[in-house]
């Protein structure tokens, strides 16, 4: 599952009755696969923007280092923003998923976005950052 493009918390849902859900129980197996899922595509995302950004970086102290020794100015500061690595976020949420002795494990709106729909709280800036990478490397 792709990152979504927006932050936050999912939608309310609205039940037939008309009434708002808030918290979703789902069974713990679905929910670690999810999970795994969710994480394994992170890594890729994440080994495909660092290879990216390896590129930019060495291209632009290249051309620095070529200018420098040809006498033009010197410029020591380069702006390249590092990709982001939210691996630590899924280990807990799959380790407390595994520690879990319930069969079926109840998940906030919150938890569900995260977790489920992959819409983390650090989902804009990891898009910003880390995600132009990789589309750059299509």
């Amino acid at each position: 599952m792709e990152p979504a493009a927006t932050c936050g918390r999912a939608k309310r849902l609205e039940t037939r009755e008309g009434t708002e859900m808030e918290n979703v129980t789902v069974k713990k197996d679905a929910l670690l696969e999810t999970l795994r899922v969710n994480r394994a595509e992170h890594i890729e995302l994440y080994d495909k923007a660092m290879v990216e950004y390896r590129k930019r970086a060495v291209e632009e102290l290249d051309r620095r280092l070529k200018e420098a020794r040809d006498g033009g100015k010197i410029s020591l500061s380069i702006s390249l923003p590092v990709p982001e690595r939210h691996l630590d976020d899924y280990d807990r949420a799959i380790a407390m998923v595994e520690w879990s002795i319930a069969d079926e494990i109840e998940l906030s709106e919150y938890d569900f976005a995260s977790y489920v729909l992959n819409q983390w709280s650090w989902l804009k800036s990891w898009t910003q950052n880390s995600l132009g990478y990789t589309q750059a490397a299509r």
